[in-house]
């Protein structure tokens, strides 16, 4: 009995030399045991609450640049007389653009066109001075055999023939001239391909001469600046509504136009095209340039939604981790609607108000 004494007092102050070895705050002093303590696990939660959840798609467009026409001066060392345009300016088909010196060929333009005139009207009346003569002959030789009538007649078509392959070579002389300043006239100015946007005007100095083949003017076709996109959901977009086009961060608006829809028929799926229009146009954008739009599809208030990244899959059930009363991770198979970029609906499977896991801190081994 007392041994069994002197055994457990040994015992007691072997545990009291322990327990006096601890420090106060829970560390140990050398010498001590390392002993670990229980921690509990921190997980990031998230609530399942009410909201607003947008089924949005992320539709890729690719632009297709302008038809564009640069125009050039044939001339060479030549003042430049006027520009009528200026970047931006709206201009059709056809409009006068710019103009070198010009010289005095407008004025030798209109004496030969003015001439011309003349000798057209000289030639008509000639015409009628032909028959003229013929029945004043006819009248005065009356009196003349049949071959003495005939030899006037024919002297009088031979002299008006004569007169006319006159006023013929006159005619064709003056329009081979009008024809020569018309072309230099014509190569001296520049003209509108077609209708669009002035988007480039040279500034020529107070001295400079005119050079070949010189940038002068750029007209772009306004209406082919056009962003595409083939998607099943062309029939989501609304005619002629503006849209938020992002382009390399930035948000443009652009303008629906003309909405095509097109048969696939090897995959069986309605695909359409949808074309957008910038409503500032950029002309410095490249051909190939991407572009994309966010478009809701669908729009739901107040629903029960968590995070995207909550949910899981485990043998092709969509699952949520929660924490138990053990402390331990549990799951719960959840039904889902419809989903925005970043929070998804869900259906059934969770109350209002309960806090579902985040998958930042676990991996598979936990």
């Amino acid at each position: 009995m007392k041994t069994k004494k002197i055994i457990t007092a040994m015992i007691n102050l072997f545990l009291l030399t322990i327990l006096q070895a601890c420090a106060p705050d829970g560390t140990y002093e050398t010498g001590c045991p390392n002993i670990p303590v229980y921690q509990e696990m921190a997980y990031n939660t998230a609530l399942c609450q009410r909201m607003k959840i947008c089924d949005t798609r992320t539709i890729r467009f690719t632009y297709h640049a302008a038809k564009e026409e640069t125009l050039y001066y044939e001339e060479e060392d030549l003042h430049y007389s006027a520009f009528f345009v200026s970047p931006g300016s709206v201009v059709q088909k056809g409009d006068l653009l710019c103009c070198l010196d010009l010289e005095n060929y407008p004025d030798l333009l209109s004496e030969a066109m003015s001439a011309l005139e003349d000798l057209s009207e000289e030639q008509s009346f000639l015409d009628r001075q032909l028959q003229l003569s013929l029945r004043r002959q006819a009248i005065t030789g009356t009196g003349s055999t049949k071959r003495e009538r005939q030899a006037a007649e024919e002297a009088i078509k031979l002299r008006y023939e004569q007169q006319k392959r006159e006023l013929e070579d006159e005619l064709h002389i003056l329009e081979e001239r009008i024809a020569a300043y018309q072309s230099i006239i014509q190569k001296r100015q520049l003209y509108a391909p077609f209708d669009g946007t002035v988007t480039y005007v040279y500034s020529p100095g107070a001295s400079d001469l005119s050079k070949k083949n010189q940038r002068i003017v750029t007209v772009t076709d306004d209406s082919e600046m056009l962003f595409t996109a083939k998607t099943e959901y062309h029939s989501c977009f609304q005619p002629e509504t503006e849209y938020l086009l992002n382009i390399a961060g930035e948000d443009r608006i652009a303008t629906t136009v003309f909405p095509e829809s097109e048969s696939v028929s090897e995959s069986e799926t309605d695909i359409g095209t949808v074309s957008l229009s910038l409503k500032v146009p950029d002309y410095d954008l490249e051909d190939g340039t991407f572009g994309t739009v966010q478009l809701s599809l669908e729009e739901k208030e107040g629903v029960l939604g968590i995070p995207k990244k909550a949910l899981s899959l485990i043998n092709g059930r969509t699952v949520v981790y929660l924490l138990g009363e053990d402390g331990f991770r549990t799951y719960r198979e959840v039904e889902t609607g419809i989903e925005s970029s970043s929070h998804v609906e869900i259906i059934s499977g969770l109350q209002e108000g309960e806090e579902v896991l985040l998958p930042d801190n676990f991996s598979e081994s936990q």
